[in-house]
């Protein structure tokens, strides 16, 4: 019997966390899918252009993955929501499954550009958030100081 194979790409962003690609590689593997070829791209947030920019090191990952699988082995859309469940679980933001024989990158890729971007946006304006908090935390345990210094200094010119 000949069977058809087919190829496809899966795209996964996100947070980057130890043990994540080996959760996805688990899922692949129990649909029956072989990877060819990985790219992990690691990076941070551009507020600028409001989107990922590539770097050697920072807290978010791109990961493209080439898969291979026996076509008549796999229901690709079982496939699709089964990474996008289990990215979601261990931080991927951003998931996306093209075939090669759905020809439906073109009309995949901006939708997971736009999710990509959105992601990032949001993350940096979390970032921002606790940067801030942790500026006002330090400074007000700096007037705290300051207070604490003066009325022990105050007490000491009352006597």
């Amino acid at each position: 019997r000949e069977t058809e194979r087919a190829t496809g790409t899966v795209f996964l962003f996100g947070v980057d966390r130890p043990g994540q690609l080996a959760r996805i590689t688990s899922v692949l593997r129990e649909q029956r899918v072989t990877v060819l070829h990985l790219h992990v791209q690691c990076g941070e947030p551009d507020v600028e252009r409001s989107d990922f920019v590539p770097a050697d090191h920072g807290p978010l990952a791109e990961n493209r993955l080439r898969i291979i699988f026996e076509d008549s082995d796999v229901d690709v859309e079982h496939l699709r929501s089964e990474l996008a469940r289990v990215g979601e679980e261990v931080g991927y933001a951003v998931t996306c499954l093209t075939t090669d024989t759905q020809s439906q990158l073109r009309a995949w890729w901006p939708s997971y550009c736009l999710r990509r971007r959105a992601f990032t946006v949001a993350y940096a304006v979390a970032g921002a958030a606790r940067d801030a908090a942790a500026r006002r935390r330090k400074a007000s345990r700096a007037r705290m100081w300051r207070f604490a210094t003066f009325s022990r200094d105050s007490r000491t010119l009352c006597r």
